[in-house]
């Protein structure tokens, strides 16, 4: 009887520890994430003085703007791309041109290609991956689309300050964007500066290499060059037009 147990218990071990492994080091699979921007803080007023551009904004856009995105990976690649909206009777500038921005990632190359629309310019972005100092903060967990993760924070043009929420059990160090460089899969950043979540909803284990695939529309730039274009364009918008430059380049 002692024998027919102990037969029993290996059995279940075995059958359990691919399911476990599985679990633990997920290397593909899709990831979907919901981002939201709340449109009138950014529109607000900083400075307490009346604007009638900033009031006009916010009477003309939504309070909120939901999309949805999904990540599809693999062992050295990912594309991050627009999935739909949330509708809204009101609109905002430039919602029509979402479906044409793209975040493509070889780890291995440390290479990426984004074809990103910028104030009504298609480019297509070619460069090094984005390096980011990380302070990890492992103290602080919370569960996203099911897995547990750790928090970390950095900062973007040395004062936009960035939360992540990782795990470790998806081993890609990428996430939304062009966020990276963390042991495991970012599944949710916010940027109270800018007033801005982007949140994993579900993780689904399919993918197909077919839907990894390198954008190739747009005028081949470098971001540098470009941000430095619109930091120009933008020069007379006063603390939205910062804050534009930033959102256009996440």
């Amino acid at each position: 009887m002692k024998l027919i147990t102990t037969l029993i218990i290996l059995y279940c071990i075995s059958i359990a520890t691919p399911i476990t492994a599985q679990a633990k080091y997920i290397t593909k699979g899709t990831i979907s994430y919901e981002y939201k921007v709340n449109n009138h803080k950014n529109f607000a007023n900083d400075d307490g003085e009346d604007n009638f551009w900033s009031a006009q904004m916010i009477e003309n856009t939504p309070k909120v703007s939901t999309y949805y995105y999904d990540l599809k990976f693999n062992n050295n690649q990912s594309v991050y791309n627009y999935t739909s909206k949330v509708e809204s009777a009101k609109k905002m500038w430039g919602e029509d041109e979402l479906e044409d921005n793209i975040w493509y990632t070889n780890y291995t190359a440390n290479s990426t290609v984004i074809q990103k629309s910028i104030f009504g310019d298609l480019f297509l972005l070619q460069d090094s991956i984005k390096k980011l100092q990380w302070k990890l903060l492992p103290g602080d967990t919370r569960e996203f689309a099911n897995f547990t993760c750790k928090k970390a924070m950095t900062k973007l043009y040395d004062s936009v300050y960035v939360f992540a929420f990782y795990t470790e059990n998806i081993i890609l160090n990428g996430g939304p964007m062009q966020f990276n460089g963390l042991p495991g899969t970012i599944l949710a950043i916010t940027i109270p500066r800018l007033n801005v979540s982007c949140v994993a909803t579900a993780y689904n284990p399919m993918v197909k290499d077919a839907d990894i695939l390198i954008p190739k529309k747009g005028k081949n730039k470098q971001q540098k060059d470009v941000y430095t274009k619109i930091k120009e364009v933008t020069k007379d918008w006063g603390k939205y037009g910062q804050k534009a430059i930033w959102m256009s380049f996440l």
